[in-house]
């Protein structure tokens, strides 16, 4: 979940893709949360 933020340089995407299945309406904890949960399940951590 890495995308090319250009000249170079990359970002963590997952955090915006989670925001963005939520449309907006989750915290930033319920974010938080659920990027956890999937870096675990995925074996991202």
């Amino acid at each position: 979940m890495i995308e090319h933020d250009g000249a170079g340089r990359y970002r963590y995407a997952l955090p915006d893709l989670v925001a963005e299945a939520f449309d907006g309406n989750a915290g930033d904890r319920t974010v938080d949360d659920a990027v956890a949960a999937i870096e675990a399940r995925a074996a991202l951590d």
